[in-house]
């Protein structure tokens, strides 16, 4: 391939080096595209005559004749390509370049006519993506007229004398009147008006979004198949209708193309109608026969289109014409589910006039009413009811729309259908009733006023409490909602006595259970406040629950965590909190949340209540892999707070709780702990104890280990302690309300941040 040159080399620069002796061939080729660009006949002649070559490729693969039909114009263009066409230049593609008779399309007529004349061929494949010279044509015909500002329909004599009028160019004015003719020519030269380039366009889908009514009259005279399919399925037809022009439109169908062809989303002319909301278009196509209830490929007829559009006009006409009312879509859908859905009580009603089914189900088994209540719209609730629509069909889950208005914001629609008859128990397929789902305060008032039980349970055994707590707490989690005072009125609405506040579910939760495993501590609050009992346990399950353990226990790490324990603890749940849930106070350690450790010893957690666990039966994550592979004896709480490396917790427990060197570290001995610790280089848990534990306990603090082991554990402690002939300082340690040593808490959020425990977003 030719080295580079500048497009911009002067007829001096040619000119000089023809004036020198002694030039190759190679460049003598590379001055033939400038040259051809100046139009110099004679420069052209001159390197032919040292050897240029007109057909070898340029710089950019173009041949010289490609260069002058795109560079030159007027009478220099004709001067030049008659010169090359006369010296055997080729004409068609080479090097897969633009070809020559495409791009003579962009210049005047003659220039193609001489060019057909001397061999070219009119359905030669102009570029890469298989355009022929005809659709090169259609489209310039379209910049054309948008030089002049002009649209399809115009007409093209007036628009020429306003643009001369104006001071246009007058070349443009010139195209303006040059492009129907150039089209004519190349049809007269037998133009293949059916061949389609690689999307499947032929000429005349170019022709109905680009050109002239006329010039589309003339490509239908030519032969053009009024129902070929571009690649994405559609006709002429589609197209002009998608285009929205009205006598383009109009032309197809006059000359029998088919109606009820389909693209490839199962469009039809009629549906693109609809769907763009031409309703003058969509009325011609219904005068002319469209089929009404053709479905696309997801089952929606022009119906459903018009309605979803929310298009009165184009609605009524189908209606009038006879459109099937109930067709349902691939979603089950009828055009009153869409009409309801969209809030178009205008269609809604012409629907209904023309005698929609109201009760037809879709794919959820929603009926029109289940969505307008879902969706609060009274106008369309009440203009249902007052129609006849059943109250109680059930969607795919049991609901009836009193369920679904039941939890909706607006109790106008509740006390209509209640007016109506609307069934205040009936159960959804869970067993719920519509009171259950009533999460706000209106509805709930009205609801218990007419009638509605409140003590009833659903297939689970919970009540409405249960729900509404859930309800409240999923749109709290997501700032849907505050819990204010109308969160707390429904509440209190619902918790009537002791016995409906305390109602456990199948599974023996309570609604403060049902709060604590969500760590919902605003709900969890309020509940005690209105006399909620934290320390019920149940076995419902085959395990004792209580509030404190469901929280313990839970995984749902909301950062919440001690907050919502400081409730229950405060409120002494510790007394009745299940062994198993001791385990807990191992992981707390482990994870230094020094806060929940201080929290439970504080309000009387006795040593005596945690048994001694291996690290398997522990977090084996919050250790080393040395110590885990090292330690097979069972483990003291001080133990796995020395081994996990917070001296903290292990300071605070040994100063504040009443422990024997047994106890402190369990059956791991204290010799084998110091060595285990100074093998893994952790300093601060020898240093620990050496200061700690390698002294004999003084006769006053065995004293009180021996005492607080008779003692036992939380439940009953503190009147066992009181019975006890001691000083009231003395009962306070037994008690645990007086630290010998506190619990240092100065670190960070971040730093006191536990696996178990999420942080506080």
């Amino acid at each position: 391939m030719a080295a580079r040159i500048s497009t911009e080399t002067s007829v001096e620069d040619i000119e000089c080096v023809l004036a020198s002796p002694c030039k190759n061939q190679e460049t003598y080729q590379r001055l033939l595209r400038p040259a051809v660009q100046t139009g110099c006949i004679e420069m052209v002649e001159a390197l032919m005559d040292r050897g240029a070559d007109l057909n070898m490729s340029c710089d950019d693969y173009q041949s010289a004749l490609v260069v002058a039909l795109r560079y030159l114009e007027g009478p220099r263009l004709m001067k030049m390509v008659t010169f090359l066409v006369e010296n055997g230049v080729y004409m068609k593609q080479c090097f897969g370049a633009f070809s020559a008779i495409a791009q003579a399309v962009f210049c005047e007529t003659d220039v193609v006519l001489y060019l057909l004349q001397n061999g070219a061929d009119v359905n030669e494949v102009a570029d890469f993506h298989e355009n022929t010279p005809l659709i090169y044509a259609l489209f310039k015909h379209w910049r054309d007229l948008k030089l002049g500002k002009a649209e399809e329909t115009d007409d093209l004599d007036v628009l020429r004398e306003k643009m001369l009028y104006e001071g246009a160019d007058v070349n443009v004015a010139k195209w303006i009147d040059d492009s129907p003719r150039l089209i004519e020519t190349l049809l007269l030269a037998g133009a293949d008006v059916n061949k389609a380039n690689r999307r499947s366009e032929t000429a005349l889908h170019k022709a109905v979004q680009y050109c002239s009514y006329e010039i589309i009259c003339n490509l239908i005279k030519a032969g053009a198949q009024l129902d070929a399919k571009n690649c994405a399925g559609n006709t002429a037809l589609h197209l002009a209708v998608q285009n929205g022009k009205y006598e383009i439109s109009w032309m197809p169908i006059e000359v029998g193309a088919q109606l009820e062809t389909q693209d490839r989303d199962g469009n039809t002319s009629l549906h693109h109608a609809t769907k763009k909301e031409y309703c003058e278009i969509s009325c011609e196509l219904i005068k002319a026969g469209a089929q009404l209830d053709v479905k696309n490929c997801d089952g929606n007829t022009a119906l459903h289109l018009a309605t979803k559009k929310g298009s009165v006009d184009i609605s009524c006409e189908l209606i009038k014409a006879g459109a099937q009312l109930d067709v349902q879509n691939c979603d089950g859908n009828t055009a009153l589910h869409l009409a309801t859905e969209k809030g178009n009580c205008k269609i809604l009603c012409e629907l209904i006039k023309a005698g929609a089914q109201l009760d037809v189900k879709n794919c959820d088994g929603n009926t029109a009413f289940h969505l307008a209540t879902e969706k609060r719209n009274c106008e369309i609730s009440f203009e249902l009811i007052k129609a006849g629509a059943q109250l109680e069909m059930q969607d795919n889950h049991g609901c009836t729309v009193l369920h679904t208005a039941a939890g909706q914001r607006n109790n106008a629609i509740v006390r209509e259908l209640i007016k109506a008859g609307a069934q205040l128990e009936a159960r959804d397929s869970s067993g719920k009733t519509p009171i259950m789902y009533a999460d706000w305060r209106e509805n709930a008032h009205l609801l218990k006023n007419c009638g509605a039980n409140i003590r009833a349970v659903d297939n689970d055994g919970k009540s409405a409490l249960h729900h509404i707590i859930r309800c409240y707490h999923l749109k709290f989690s997501f700032r849907l909602i505050r819990f204010d005072h109308p969160q707390r009125e429904t509440l209190r609405l619902l918790a009537i006595d002791n016995d409906q506040i305390n109602r456990q579910s199948n599974d023996g939760m309570t609604p403060l259970m049902e709060a604590a495993g969500l760590e919902f501590e605003e709900a969890m609050r309020f509940l005690l406040e209105l006399g909620a009992d934290p320390n019920i346990v149940s076995y419902a399950s085959g395990k004792p629950l209580t509030a404190l353990s469901v929280l313990l226990e839970s995984n749902y790490n909301s950062g919440l965590r001690f907050t919502c324990a400081e409730q229950l603890i405060k409120h002494g749940c510790l007394s009745t909190l299940p062994q198993r849930c001791w385990d807990s106070f191992f992981m707390l350690i482990s994870f230094d949340d020094r806060k929940m450790v201080q929290l439970m010893i504080a309000h009387g957690m006795a040593p005596v209540l945690v048994k001694l666990k291996t690290l398997k039966q522990l977090v084996e994550f919050a250790y080393p892999y040395e110590i885990i592979g090292a330690v097979k004896n069972e483990l003291s709480p001080l133990a796995a707070a020395i081994l996990s490396n917070n001296t903290q917790i292990a300071q605070y427990l040994v100063e504040n709780w009443f422990l024997t060197p047994a106890d402190l570290v369990g059956s791991l001995e204290l010799r084998e702990l110091r060595s285990l610790l100074e093998k893994l280089s952790l300093s601060e848990g020898v240093k620990f104890m050496d200061e700690n534990l390698s002294q004999p306990m003084s006769l006053m603090k065995l004293s009180f280990v021996a005492v607080s082991a008779q003692l036992g554990g939380v439940a009953g402690r503190e009147e066992r302690v009181s019975q006890t002939p001691l000083r009231n300082i003395l009962k306070d340690k037994l008690l645990f309300r007086h630290e010998n040593f506190p619990m240092d808490l100065s670190i960070s959020d971040d730093e006191n941040a536990t696996y178990e425990y999420g942080d506080d977003e």
